[in-house]
């Protein structure tokens, strides 16, 4: 499967977009700001950040296997009991394995900021 790079949505023009690497200025398709988006995941996944290494103690395997899904057309489940939990779970999986980090989501550093040149 051939990639396609994503659009990027930015408020800045065109020629200025290259200098936004902290993704200050980028937006969604919709228009509403990625930087609150990202100060909102970044609160929740600090708060949800000691209850999966302290209290729960959750064991990650298999991110290996992450890094070679393809693009499109993938799809994780999980039971209606457990899917917030869940949800806020994957998310801090899928950002660590980003940042590389296998199998693990210590240290949290991924909850900074977005990886420069991504689209999430």
């Amino acid at each position: 499967m051939k990639y396609i790079k994503p659009t990027k949505f930015s408020y800045l023009p065109k020629f200025l977009m290259p200098l936004d690497v902290l993704g200050l200025f980028e937006c969604d398709p919709f228009g509403s700001s990625l930087l609150v988006r990202r100060f909102i995941i970044g609160i929740v996944g600090w708060l949800t950040y000691a209850r999966y290494t302290v209290v729960n103690r959750i064991q990650i395997e298999g991110t290996e296997n992450l890094e070679n899904l393809p693009i499109n057309n993938v799809l994780f489940l999980s039971n209606h009991q457990t899917y917030f939990a869940d949800v806020i779970a994957f998310f801090q999986i899928f950002c660590a394995v980003k940042w590389g980090f296998q199998n693990t989501i210590v240290p949290p550093v991924y909850l900074l900021g977005h990886v420069p040149g991504s689209t999430m």
